[in-house]
């Protein structure tokens, strides 16, 4: 009976014992965590997460792709039913896989505190780091007034915010803090991205050690990827993280996207960008994803088909490089003496389609390669090239030369003169004007630099042209007039916006005495002297290679003024035509006698014994009209720039080309980047050899 009785009493008190866990644990699910799991039942613990849409791709006129996009895995996190031991325990493994794998994680953390520990990369500029730190973490006064230096506000990441435990190194203690502050936006229903762009081992171990890594999830996204867009940097463009200014502009945005920053990728931005899908999410309170739901597909940016010819590109890209590289190493003929002094750094060239407007090649120099752009924050080599090219000062790699470069066009701009003069009557193509070797205007001598000691003698308009005689259209201009010169520049649009579809454009500047008096007030009012060296493309004549090859093109079309455009169609994601460009223009109203009298001063430059561009087209199987320019900048110890302008077949133009060349020396050596273009694009057999093709004195008495 006893032994029953104490049976009886062993299970009274299991039963009280099982009572007490049951009223903890309803306590527990109530009372303590009552909310949460209040919520979670309510929702199931759904989560919502987005899908990135495609970026359009960009291709060129032929559809070879120039931008595309692939799938990159990423690592998100959720805030699972962890301690913060366990957290931090788990953190530090997950460097280590990392690290094992040659991956890496976010780390905004640097821009806070850096290691070894100091104040961040930007977090610690100004006056008041300790402030700022104070702020963000909303740190209780108490302990704020401990807080003065970067180690203070470390320790009191460690001991109070993150608790991390002390057995953990200060590098340890790092890395977990460094992962606990990217994760700071995340909850038991949100997830963080905290890594992009990581290997499948990195991936496979994860999905493989799932449990011992709560709330960690992989994933798929897209990334931009450039295929061999070093030859269109400056039209392309390139992509970045969306920052906190262009969430400001935009708030559809999330901090994870990219966004055309230059070029194309930034002025085509809404055409591109395609629109988030989004997933719903079941997980459980370990964070591990119980099933998935596509709520909404994602739709892919539109494809932008680019005007450009990518073989054409390349060629041109190659070919300023090559041509800027050869003038500057120039050397006197069986000797080692540079030629010139060795200056020419940069240049930009743009081809065009004379019968619609479309820019078949552009192309500015030095150049950058846009890919760079597409590398981890975490790449400190792609960050410091970034840096470097930003605050390259001189040579200017992002600098977009073709569009916002502007340059006095020197003998380029003669043709202008020529049209004013023919269209006002003051010449006729048959008329002739004596160069005696030298001209006073207003005092001021001009002296021919061919011959300065019995000039040229009297030459008519096509001669004038072909050897691109200074006395000859100074005394033109002077005759004819700035107002009647300045009229038909702006017609043919110089010192004017072209209007072309890319961001960034500048207007160049026309010489006048409107420019006179903002740019040269302290001169006095304008005179003779002024229209002469306007009329050789000097004074304040300043234009971009875009204005230069539009002007080009009117003169090849007998005034056709096409507005140029880069982009010939957009194409949605079903292959849809959004939409595509028409060819567009103004014509310029002057009589195509007068046109065809410059076209065949233009032929002169390259056929006949006279021409400035003879050595370069004597043999050419197309006849190609040109004029070349030398234009002096007035830089002390610095060569002239260097101007070729052209278009071909003169009879039935298809192509103009505009080239310059920075501190080039002498406009016919920038011609051998036209000739190049113009192999490719008529495929020729012919070869560009700068030095075979002009003698040193040629070149001294090339204008």
């Amino acid at each position: 009976m006893s032994k029953l009785k104490d049976r009886y009493n062993i299970l009274i008190a299991v039963f009280i014992i099982i009572g007490v866990l049951f009223s903890l644990r309803l306590a527990n699910l109530q009372i303590i965590n009552g909310s949460y799991y209040d919520q979670a039942s309510k929702n199931g613990l759904a989560t919502e997460e987005k899908i990135p849409a495609l970026r359009g791709n960009i291709l060129d006129r032929n559809g070879e792709t120039i931008a595309s996009n692939r799938v990159g895995s990423t690592v998100s996190m959720i805030r699972a039913n962890i301690t913060k031991a366990k957290l931090n325990a788990m953190l530090l493994n997950l460097d280590k896989l990392f690290a094992d794998n040659g991956d890496s994680y976010f780390n905004s953390f640097d821009k806070v505190i850096s290691y070894p520990i100091k104040w961040g990369t930007s977090y610690g500029l100004g006056d008041k780091p300790a402030v700022r730190f104070i702020k963000e973490f909303g740190v209780e006064k108490t302990k704020a007034a401990k807080i003065k230096t970067a180690k203070d506000a470390f320790k009191y990441l460690r001991e109070h915010e993150y608790e991390v435990d002390g057995k953990y190194s200060g590098k340890q203690a790092y890395k977990i803090i460094t992962l606990r502050y990217e994760m700071r936006n995340s909850t038991s229903l949100k997830s963080v991205r905290i890594a992009s762009d990581i290997s499948k081992k990195t991936v496979a171990k994860l999905e493989e050690m799932n449990l011992q890594f709560p709330g960690i999830s992989t994933g798929e996204v897209p990334f931009r990827k450039y295929i061999n867009a070093q030859n269109e940097a400056h039209v392309i463009g390139y992509v970045r993280g969306v920052s906190e200014e262009d969430l400001a502009k935009d708030n559809t945005y999330n901090m994870t996207d990219v966004i055309g920053k230059s070029g194309i990728e930034l002025t085509m931005e809404k055409y591109l960008r395609g629109t988030d899908g989004l997933r719903r999410l079941q997980i459980d309170v370990t964070g591990r994803t119980t099933s998935e739901v596509i709520a909404q597909s994602a739709i892919p940016g539109n494809d932008i088909v680019l005007t450009l010819d990518a073989g054409l590109q390349k060629i041109a890209t190659q070919a300023l490089k090559n041509t800027i590289k050869g003038i500057h190493d120039r050397t006197l003929p069986g000797t080692d003496t540079r030629a010139n002094m060795g200056d020419a750094f940069a240049g930009a060239v743009v081809a065009m389609d004379v019968n619609s407007g479309e820019i078949l090649a552009m192309s500015s120099y030095p150049t950058y390669d846009p890919s760079v752009y597409l590398k981890s924050d975490n790449d400190k080599k792609a960050q410091n090239l970034i840096v470097k090219w930003n605050q390259d000062g001189t040579n200017l790699p992002l600098f977009n030369r073709a569009i916002q470069g502007r340059y006095p066009p020197g003998s380029s701009f003669k043709p202008v003169v020529s049209l004013a003069a023919l269209e006002s009557g003051t010449i006729t193509r048959d008329s002739t004007i004596y160069d005696g070797g030298s001209y006073v205007v207003s005092n001021w001598p001009f002296h021919c630099l061919e011959y300065p000691t019995y000039g040229h003698g009297s030459l008519n308009l096509k001669r004038g042209l072909a050897t691109s005689c200074n006395i000859f259209f100074e005394k033109l201009g002077v005759m004819t007039g700035i107002d009647q010169i300045d009229k038909w520049a702006k017609y043919f649009g110089l010192g004017e916006l072209t209007g072309i579809d890319l961001l960034g454009e500048v207007k160049g500047s026309r010489s006048n005495p409107a420019s006179k008096k903002v740019n040269n007030p302290q001169d006095g009012p304008w005179g003779g002297a002024n229209t002469a060296m306007t009329s050789i493309g000097q004074y304040d004549n300043s234009f971009t290679p875009l204005e230069l090859v539009t002007y080009a093109t009117a003169l090849a079309t007998d005034g056709k003024r096409y507005v140029p455009h880069l982009v010939k169609r957009i194409v949605g994601y079903d292959g849809t035509i959004v939409s595509e460009t028409k060819p567009k223009y103004t014509l310029i109203p002057a009589s195509k006698d007068n046109f065809d009298a410059i076209r065949e001063g233009m032929v002169a430059v390259t056929r006949t014994s006279e021409g400035t561009a003879e050595s370069l087209f004597r043999d050419y199987p197309y006849t190609v009209a040109a004029k070349t320019g030398t234009a002096e900048t007035f830089e002390t110890n610095h060569s002239s720039n260097a101007v070729f302008m052209c278009y071909a077949p003169a009879e039935k133009p298809e192509i103009a080309i505009l080239v310059v060349i920075q501190r080039g020396v002498w406009g016919n050596l920038a011609g051998n980047v036209a000739k190049d273009i113009l192999d490719e694009y008529f495929k020729t057999d012919t070869v560009s050899k700068i030095d075979d093709k002009v003698t040193l004195d040629q070149v001294q008495l090339t204008r």
